[in-house]
């Protein structure tokens, strides 16, 4: 699955449906429909919350729950409480992401 910028395809599919009502013709809307399909496949993509972003790149949000990487590999989910706190907050670390939800067991 491939990740995209959804307010951009809204911005879109609305511009596509005005001019297919503005046109009132059946094969112009389905070459407008085409055009929009091809868009869709050259559209941005948004970088996944999977990625590791470093350190070097940009930092985390002030309280902002990250896990963070360090040069020998062990890994520890911090939040950062004060910008003042930041820097030595992440000094030792060398690239984030954003945190997962934790485990909320099963609901019946």
């Amino acid at each position: 699955m491939r990740l995209i910028d959804g307010d951009a395809l809204k911005r879109r599919a609305q511009k596509v449906a005005t001019e297919a009502w503005k046109m009132k013709i059946k094969a112009e809307v389905e070459t407008v429909l085409n055009q929009f399909i091809d868009w869709i496949n050259e559209a941005p993509t948004i970088q996944s919350e999977s990625d590791w972003i470093p350190m070097t790149e940009k930092l985390p949000e002030v309280k902002q729950k990250v896990l963070v990487q360090y040069p020998d590999e062990s890994m520890a989910t911090k939040r950062c409480i004060d910008a003042g706190h930041l820097t030595w907050f992440y000094a030792n670390a060398v690239a984030w992401k954003p945190a997962p939800e934790p485990y909320k067991g099963v609901t019946k």
